[in-house]
């Protein structure tokens, strides 16, 4: 079985509407895969749990309690900070660096 098997098998155990999972999202899914292994250097087991999350942002849907919590753990155990909070933290530095102009 390959990853992309691999993650629409586990995309039809999470998601309630099959609709969702398109030939599209779930390439664009498998992308985000390829990103964080790229990204990182490493395959790992959390780069699946990080897709399936993404994927239920992709399609504006509410992932599952349990998909929320393994996106979290991922992002924690690879040093991964969400792009939301990445923003925050520039904002909060551009604010303070207009300060000392």
């Amino acid at each position: 079985m390959d990853l992309e098997d691999e993650l629409k098998n586990i995309l039809q155990t999470v998601v309630t509407n099959k609709n969702l999972i398109t030939p599209e999202v779930v390439s664009e899914a498998l992308r985000d895969m390829t990103e964080i292994v790229k990204e990182k250097e490493l395959e790992t087991p959390f780069m699946l749990d990080i897709a399936i999350y993404r994927f239920f942002v992709r399609v504006n849907a509410k992932a599952p309690e349990s998909v929320t919590n393994s996106y979290k753990e991922a992002l924690e155990r690879l040093k991964i900070v969400p792009l939301k909070e990445t923003k925050s933290a520039l904002a909060v530095v551009g604010q303070r660096s207009s300060v000392w102009i």
